[in-house]
């Protein structure tokens, strides 16, 4: 199976580092092309950790700290923090990443026989877009790390001690109508080490919160989040295979998890949407975790949830095609097969 697709129009949406895609497609050969709009976050910079030939992380002071035998580099340490670069995004690359990774799901779905809708109304590719918005949070020694380098869940030995692994992602400018249906939805992780340590059992949920906000610190994981505050609907992530550093993962859906938060009373589009994933009940033993990239250890490659949704009969939509006007030529597209 193959998608042929171009990119007939792409504009700036009214949210900051958000921009708005309609693509032309066509699931089979021969048939008439579709339309698909999509709500990107493209960032124009990006930041990344400066790593040395030997794969080894670099302080302020210039000392040089390598990896653990599973790959997971220490906390950083307030007073000597490692050095990260500013770089370009090639923001063209990843619109068409971004469509490519989309279809590749579906397809893949399809052909599984699995209950995936093919034509939506609208997707929304988000991705974190600050440090402070994707964390970890380890038991055991009750650390909370923000601008960590890492995005885990699952199980790890430290010192003698089985430690637990945790994560959040927050998503702004979710630009989901209210009243929405929600198609799907999936998060997408960038493996920052590859990890093949089992079983890895977890649960995707969300923060029961109409604009979700950052997590300061420790007790508020606890008080304000993850003890109390999440969604009751919640999707497995068990038995995950074995990762490969920077092959991307894909989630199984869990739009029942998005939907409950934007049924919300107080729900706006454009509110912030904050994703959990959590270890559940993991094996025992050193390296049972997936550990993703996070913002501060690439930008480019920081946490992604996407969205199809179908805006409710009446509601006002983000675009229509009459703004779009004719066709601009920007094919950037190709086909994507399996």
């Amino acid at each position: 199976m193959a998608i042929d697709f171009d990119v007939v129009d792409q504009r700036p949406e009214s949210t900051p580092n958000t921009k708005l895609v309609r693509v032309q497609f066509r699931p089979i050969v021969d048939e008439p092309f579709h339309s698909n709009v999509f709500h990107m976050q493209l960032f124009p910079t990006g930041k990344r950790l400066i790593e040395d030939v030997q794969g080894r992380l670099i302080t302020r002071s210039g000392k040089l700290v390598a990896p653990d035998a599973s790959g997971n580099f220490p906390p950083e340490n307030p007073d000597d923090p490692y050095r990260r670069e500013t770089f370009t995004r090639n923001n063209d690359a990843e619109m068409v990443a971004n469509i490519e990774a989309y279809w590749e799901r579906k397809l893949k779905a399809a052909g599984a026989g699995k209950p995936y809708p093919q034509h939506h109304n609208t997707t929304l590719n988000l991705q974190v877009g600050s440090g402070a918005d994707d964390v970890f949070h380890r038991g055991g020694d009750h650390v909370l790390a923000a601008n960590s380098i890492s995005y885990s869940a699952g199980n790890n030995a430290a010192s003698g001690q089985f430690t637990l692994f945790d994560s959040s992602a927050r998503f702004t400018s979710v630009a989901i109508p209210v009243g929405s249906t929600i198609d799907a939805a999936t998060l997408t992780l960038t493996p920052r080490v590859s990890t093949s340590g089992t079983v890895v059992r977890s649960n995707i949920r969300a923060h029961l919160d109409a604009d979700s906000g950052q997590v300061a610190n420790e007790t508020a994981w606890h008080d304000d989040f993850a003890d109390s505050g999440l969604t009751v609907a919640l999707t497995a992530w068990d038995s995950i295979p074995a990762w490969t550093i920077d092959v991307e993962e894909t989630s199984p859906d869990f739009l029942a998890v998005i939907q409950e938060v934007v049924d919300l009373g107080g729900w706006v589009s454009g509110n912030a949407l904050h994703v959990f994933w959590l270890n559940d009940a993991s094996d025992l033993g050193v390296g049972i975790l997936r550990t993703g990239r996070s913002y501060n250890s690439d930008s480019a490659k920081a946490p992604k949830l996407d969205i199809d949704f179908e805006a409710a009969v009446g509601a006002v939509p983000q675009s229509t095609p009459a703004e779009y006007g004719a066709l601009v030529g920007q094919g950037r597209g190709g086909s994507i097969a399996y």
